[in-house]
């Protein structure tokens, strides 16, 4: 499985407006990326099928999502920080377990976490989800969602809104 170590570098690039393919990283089939700081770009980092994770990391002013997932599989975000994003600070909606931890979103255009449609199970523990111009924590369409010692404070909506076809929630 590819690491990148992204400790000796930044990754930069302009800031994308809609209908851009720009991707700062791009996460697949087992792939980690660590010790990244990541700005600009259509999407900052897309995971995209297999079993992912983004790690020790800072994201920053995306067109779009900061950090998103798509495909099959199970998807890791942790010790990430996400703020200023033109949507999601994460957006996730893949097929498979989306585990998110210790992360902060703040300052997005849209919600702090959006976790939507067809993930299985979502895992978020340590979130904190500060002033976001909609709600901080969303789940949507989505099977199960476990929520552990989340602070949702200063959003424009709601701090946690779990909505539609959820089975289980645990908060």
């Amino acid at each position: 499985n590819a690491v990148l170590d992204c400790a000796k570098f930044s990754i930069a690039g302009p800031l994308q407006e809609a209908n851009s393919d720009s991707i700062g990283i791009l996460l697949q089939n087992g792939a980690m990326a660590v010790n990244c700081n990541i700005f600009g770009f259509f999407h900052a980092v897309k995971m995209d099928g297999g079993n992912n994770v983004l790690k020790d990391s800072r994201v920053v002013r995306s067109g779009d999502s900061n950090i998103s997932t798509e495909g099959v599989g199970c998807m890791v975000i942790e010790n990430v920080e996400s703020s200023y994003s033109a949507r999601f600070g994460i957006e996730a909606e893949h097929e498979g377990d989306i585990n998110i931890y210790n992360v902060k979103v703040n300052a997005n255009k849209n919600d702090g976490v959006r976790i939507q449609s067809n993930v299985e199970c979502a895992n978020l523990e340590n979130i904190e989800a500060i002033g976001n111009e909609r709600d901080g924590i969303e789940s949507n369409n989505n099977r199960s969602i476990n929520i552990i010692n989340a602070k949702a404070t200063a959003n424009d909506g709601n701090g946690v809104i779990i909505e539609s076809n959820v089975e289980c929630a645990n908060l």
